[in-house]
């Protein structure tokens, strides 16, 4: 099923928070609307947009988070608070991973240097490294 033009796959689920923030920020910066999350001064047209796109942009179960969400900086923030997880349990876990993961389990080079980035990303953004 496609929502908003993007796969169901593609939508913020709650697991794939980090991920998902920066294809949204790309997205948005690429298609204009960034301007309405970094300023509260925007043209209501263009927040009201952002704010569309954000909302398309998660699955339906995530939508309580934005449902009260007036302006598409409303809604990055309730996402960012609902979302974005910096504790210690998140970073064991990321830790965890790291340290677990082989080449063996993995069906290229590609596939690992890729595992190892996405999770090292994921250890930088929550100020870990």
């Amino acid at each position: 099923m496609s929502v908003g033009g993007l796969p169901e796959s593609k939508h913020l689920d709650g697991t794939n928070y980090s991920d998902r923030r920066f294809a949204m920020k790309n997205y948005l910066v690429d298609s204009g609307p960034w301007q309405c999350i970094m300023s509260s001064d925007v043209d209501e047209e263009l927040d009201q947009r952002a704010l569309a796109k954000i909302n398309l942009s998660i699955k339906p179960y995530a939508w309580a988070e934005v449902r009260k969400a007036k302006t598409a900086k409303e809604a990055w923030e309730s996402l960012r608070c609902a979302y974005e997880d910096k504790g210690i349990v998140r970073r064991i876990g990321s830790y965890s991973s790291l340290f677990k993961t082989r080449f063996d389990d993995c069906d290229s080079m590609t596939n690992y240097i890729d595992r190892i980035t996405s999770i090292v990303e994921q250890l930088e953004a929550i100020g870990s490294l």
